[in-house]
């Protein structure tokens, strides 16, 4: 709750602040034509279709307007839900104590805190919803494609739930290849593309490094699961040499917990414990990178949904656990009865009852600990100044972060320090468009319009960025050359024709 009064930060200004098709709900057809980043007037970006994202943020607007504390509210609103879903699905295969328990757990725990508190990761929030509706209605053919379709229209590593609707019952298969042809005939007709992703390390890593990197990911993602307390963002990094401690320490442990796991699942023979390993698994493999490369290493936001496979192994170890000691103990009822109910317990009576209580203590601990945690995360996430400082001091060096730092920076008039950190962030990442043109509007503050012009053209020749053009625009008109003016605004008004400030401009132009 603490993460209510939080502002928006990063994406969330793209997707939410400066995205005028959430503005109506009469724009709900655009939602299906394109993705969830707006293009600074020349509609939505046709990368990361999203459309339920986009239909979502409609309505939060509709009730909230830009206050970020509506987005925040219906994001823990969806979280909670979710966490009584799979309650409901470990209901199925655990006994509902443990069921409970490992949901609780899920709920707070603060290795997936930044999907909860951060309103552009209601994707992740959204397909898990819908993936979790599918599996419940397994048994109503319907509803498992409608589920299923609605998850991938939230975001496309809903993929993930093909295989595992597949595994959980056979007779979905039906239903399952409806919702995935119907989804693939929104991209084919909407011609929305797989952005292409090329500037993170990891997307520039051969396979060989990919597959080097591999233990290392998912080990971070182990110890975001087993000790989340050194939480940050923006993470890019790639193991380069078999000799690299992160390939072959990291090997090692997730060697012995893969070990580990297999020696339980063969032990205990439940069928459901295996769904939910291989659940956790595939959710990892998802995000890896070793096949398709994403646009960071490794991102909390990712861990959201494999971490239910994950509980749900657990919830189905603590009930075999409990019903094996409950097996060891004649005439002990699946409670723990007092002396007063049937006289002084017997040895094995009492130690049944204890490791009840032992395991309701952990656990409890576990969930106070989680919480406390996941408290004091929420308030790093308050703004971008305290966010980004904090993730550059926990991160390796990354050119967003360093960007991003530098932004709130110069909204906060250190504009010496922010052009320091735009610089690392070109440095760190020279083909990006961002840090050029807020570089540029550095020296355009410090009366460089010289400089500040040549980064402005240095940001529109790595991409057509609505912003450098803008920014462009501007130091044009100051410069008082009529005719390069009018042939700028021209160009310019081409590619962004519903831009604001570039039509504010031309009007201004034709005026004069």
């Amino acid at each position: 709750m603490n993460s209510l009064g939080n502002g928006f930060v990063w994406d969330d200004e793209v997707q939410i602040v400066g995205n005028p098709a959430i503005r109506s709900l009469l724009n709900f057809g655009q939602a299906f034509g394109g993705g969830t980043f707006d293009t600074g007037g020349a509609g939505l970006a046709k990368g990361f279709y999203r459309p339920m994202v986009t239909i979502y943020y409609m309505l939060v607007y509709k009730v909230f307007g830009l206050n970020a504390f509506g987005y925040h509210f219906f994001q823990i609103i969806l979280h909670l839900i979710n966490g009584i879903l799979i309650f409901k699905l470990f209901s199925q295969f655990a006994n509902e104590k443990w069921a409970g328990w490992m949901s609780l757990v899920w709920i707070v725990h603060s290795g997936i805190s930044k999907t909860v508190v951060y309103a552009a990761s209601v994707g992740d929030v959204l397909y898990t919803l819908f993936g979790l509706l599918a599996l419940i209605n397994l048994k109503k053919s319907f509803w498992t494609g409608a589920f299923l379709l609605l998850a991938l229209l939230s975001k496309e590593s809903a993929i993930i739930l093909i295989p595992i609707l597949l595994i959980f019952s056979k007779k979905s298969m039906p239903a399952v290849f409806s919702a995935t042809g119907m989804y693939a005939m929104f991209r084919l007709f909407t011609q929305t593309n797989i952005p292409k992703l090329d500037l993170a390390l990891i997307t520039q890593a051969s396979f060989y490094e990919r597959f080097l990197t591999l233990s290392s990911i998912f080990g971070n993602y182990l110890r975001l699961i087993f000790w989340p307390i050194r939480l940050t963002i923006s993470q890019h990094w790639v193991v380069l040499n078999i000799s690299d401690v992160r390939f072959w320490g990291w090997g090692v442990l997730v060697a012995l917990f893969l070990i580990i796991c297999l020696i339980l699942l063969l032990k205990i023979k439940n069928k459901s414990a295996w769904i939910m390993f291989i659940w956790f698994l595939m959710g990892i493999a998802l995000v890896s990178s070793l096949i398709v490369p994403l646009d960071g290493t490794l991102d909390e936001t990712w861990l959201y949904f494999p971490l239910i496979g994950f509980m749900g192994v657990v919830a189905i170890l603590f009930d075999h656990l409990n019903e094996s000691t409950h097996n060891l103990t004649v005439g002990v009822s699946s409670r723990c009865r007092t002396s007063s109910e049937y006289g002084q317990p017997t040895i094995l009576q009492s130690g049944f009852c204890r490791d009840k209580k032992l395991s309701v203590i952990l656990l409890s601990l576990i969930v106070i600990f989680l919480s406390l945690r996941t408290i004091i995360r929420n308030f790093e996430w308050h703004d971008g100044l305290m966010l980004y400082g904090q993730a550059i001091k926990n991160s390796p060096p990354s050119y967003e972060l360093e960007n991003n730092y530098g932004v709130e920076l110069f909204r906060k008039g250190d504009i010496l320090q922010a052009g320091n950190h735009f610089e690392k962030s070109i440095q760190l990442q020279p083909r990006w468009w961002f840090p050029y043109n807020n570089l540029g509007a550095v020296y355009q503050r410090q009366g460089d319009f010289a400089k500040a012009e040549e980064l402005y053209k240095k940001s529109i020749a790595r991409v057509d960025y609505y912003l450098a053009y803008e920014n462009l625009a501007i130091l044009l008109q100051k410069r008082g050359d009529k005719q390069e003016i009018e042939t700028f605004l021209r160009e310019a008004l081409q590619k962004f024709p519903q831009n604001e400030v570039l039509n504010t401009l031309a009007r201004d132009f034709l005026a004069r």
